[in-house]
């Protein structure tokens, strides 16, 4: 959707949707195209790899290695050409934070990480939103983790000790797995990203954490992304 400037009384609805969303001048000025869009990053561990307590998203780029002796990054991992920085001309208007994490991970360290984590968003020096990351709201219907005891294979969910013999010891059931993985989130109002502003999402843990498994977890801003209509 690209337009030139326009006098308010020709602006439709959509239109006026994007001029608030990008305070107007951004976009009416620069002549840009807007479209629905997502800005991601993500970061992935092996099973025995220590998290430190400050892990940076958005900071390495598209065909550059994860940290920590990781694989070189796909466009699965990232759309991010540059390192916290939008190509120019372009602006994004977030409406959403979204962690996605791994079907492949375990609830242990997805709800152990989400737990420990708090996350930032920066713009330059400003600190604009941060949350721990299990204070927020989740996608979808939140199911329990069900446990089956590996003793007396009693199913219960909501303890740690098995109601049928005692016993500490369980797997977690697969109930679920065609569902997408576990997403935190938390919505935004006009919160703009330039060009010429460097941003990035800092998670800071309460503690260097252990992973027991594989871990992944994406990092998506979804709202309207403005790019040059040229």
């Amino acid at each position: 959707m690209s337009s030139a400037p326009q006098s308010v009384a020709t602006i439709n609805k959509d239109q006026q949707r994007i001029l608030n969303a990008f305070r107007g001048q951004i976009y009416v000025s620069n002549q840009l195209d807007v479209q629905t869009g997502s800005l991601w990053d993500s970061i992935q561990f092996t099973k025995g790899q220590t998290a430190v307590q400050n892990i940076g998203l958005f900071e390495i780029p598209l065909g550059q290695a994860f940290p920590y002796g990781g694989p070189t990054k796909t466009l699965t991992d990232t759309n991010m050409n540059k390192a916290g920085r939008l190509d120019a001309p372009e602006a994004f208007s977030v409406n959403r934070i979204v962690f996605t994490f791994s079907k492949r991970a375990t609830d242990h360290d997805i709800y152990a990480f989400a737990e420990a984590a708090t996350f930032t968003f920066w713009m330059g020096q400003k600190r604009y939103l941060w949350s721990p990351i299990i204070s927020l709201q989740t996608l979808g219907t939140p199911l329990a983790p069900v446990r089956i005891c590996d003793f007396c294979r009693a199913v219960y969910c909501g303890d740690i000790t098995c109601p049928g013999c005692g016993a500490r010891q369980f797997q977690l059931s697969s109930l679920g797995e065609e569902e997408a993985g576990r997403r935190f989130y938390l919505d935004c109002e006009r919160l703009i990203i330039l060009d010429r502003i460097t941003f990035k999402i800092c998670l800071e843990l309460s503690a260097p954490y252990i992973f027991q498994n594989y871990f992944k977890m994406w990092c998506h801003l979804e709202g309207l992304h403005a790019r040059g209509v040229q």
